[in-house]
């Protein structure tokens, strides 16, 4: 195994571990919410809003 392919995946394992729940602040209402991973970054409550359903206003859409 290659010297880049051992520390690719040293920084796979080192973010696997980091992605812990965790509370975070909504991208969207910027209130906090206890969040299930790094990835999971809007609150349910805004998930629940029309906006957030049909990207109404997300990312110039």
């Amino acid at each position: 195994m290659s010297d880049q392919t051992s520390e690719l995946q040293d920084l796979d394992t080192a973010r696997a571990k980091a992605d812990v729940e965790a509370d975070r602040a909504c991208l969207c209402c910027r209130k906090t919410f206890r969040s299930a991973g790094f990835g999971a970054r809007v609150c349910p409550r805004c998930k629940t809003t029309t906006a957030w359903r049909t990207g109404a206003g997300l990312l110039g859409a």
